[in-house]
């Protein structure tokens, strides 16, 4: 079957001070069916439907502070919209919201080191929610996830 994508995407940055600069980028989207018929399970396409797992609304929102040439700290805000988990768009995820952190050091010319943390405030959420076989079922994302790295340039 045919499917119909439209939508609009977006990326704004926004240098706030001369040590904060401020970001958001994402997707205003409707991914929708466009034929209709019966398929296995009981499930009826219906043309115009929204593609199941498919939200409307994904976004991030970001502030980054550098209040040094050789350390920044970033916010992250990020947005997964509602979305239906089955074709015939009779059952729901309800979306998420998760924040992340990340610490950045220029130890050196050549050597930085950073830490993120993921789910800063250990949100319980899907990275992918469907219906199928009678059943809701999600995958869960991360709980609260701590990430140290360390780079080296090579010359």
């Amino acid at each position: 079957g045919r499917t119909l994508h439209r939508g609009l995407e977006y990326e704004v940055d926004w240098q706030a001070l001369p040590a904060l600069t401020f970001s958001a980028a994402g997707a205003f989207a409707r991914h929708t069916y466009a034929f209709s018929r019966a398929v296995e399970g009981g499930e009826t396409i219906t043309d115009g439907d929204d593609m199941d797992t498919a939200p409307r609304n994904m976004h991030a929102l970001r502030a980054l502070w550098s209040p040094r040439p050789v350390l920044d700290l970033e916010l992250e805000l990020t947005y997964a919209g509602s979305y239906f988990t089955n074709a015939a768009n009779t059952h729901r995820y309800h979306g998420h919201r998760l924040a992340n952190l990340r610490l950045g050091w220029q130890a050196t010319p050549r050597w930085r080191l950073t830490t993120r943390v993921n789910n800063l405030f250990n949100r319980a959420y899907a990275d992918r929610a469907d219906f199928a076989f009678g059943n809701h079922r999600y995958f869960p994302g991360r709980m609260r996830s701590v990430f140290v790295e360390a780079a080296v340039e090579l010359r």
